[in-house]
């Protein structure tokens, strides 16, 4: 039988303490918890309906994220709270989220009006209504559920 847990035993890497160090300081918080992500997303989104969106499903939110030592997004489109842009759009309730470098270090979250065509049996924005191949009216989400 061999005893490999040596976990409390081994030294940590430079590494390892680097990209730790850098989390703790830039992005510390629960890390299952959307709180700080979804209060700007809220805050943002009610800033919008001065600018005419009306219902969430008529926006776009667009995150752009730059940690102090230059990481941002995950491999995959993912953020690094593991979220990926369908994901998060589906969480905040809106058409679509992209995801973005930011050009200094912190968070920004913005809001547009989409110009998507809007499916009628969801409400949300999609680009691909009525685009070759795709539905006429509906989102492909609302297609693919209803068997069209």
């Amino acid at each position: 039988m061999i005893y490999a847990d040596n976990a409390a035993t081994t030294q940590m890497s430079g590494a390892a303490i680097n990209a730790m160090t850098a989390c703790m300081r830039d992005t510390w918080g629960n890390p299952s918890s959307l709180y700080g992500l979804g209060q700007r997303a809220k805050e943002a989104l009610e800033d919008a309906r001065e600018q005419g969106v009306k219902k969430n499903q008529d926006a776009e939110v667009v995150i752009s994220h730059l940690s102090a030592n230059g990481d941002t997004f995950a491999a995959g489109g993912k953020m690094t709270l593991g979220f990926s842009e369908e994901e998060l759009a589906s969480l905040f309730i809106v058409s679509k989220v992209t995801l973005q470098k930011a050009e200094a270090p912190g968070m920004e979250v913005s809001v547009l009006l989409s110009d998507a065509p809007k499916c009628p049996r969801c409400w949300n924005h999609d680009e691909g209504i009525g685009t070759p191949g795709c539905h006429a009216e509906l989102c492909g989400r609302c297609a693919k559920v209803l068997g069209v």
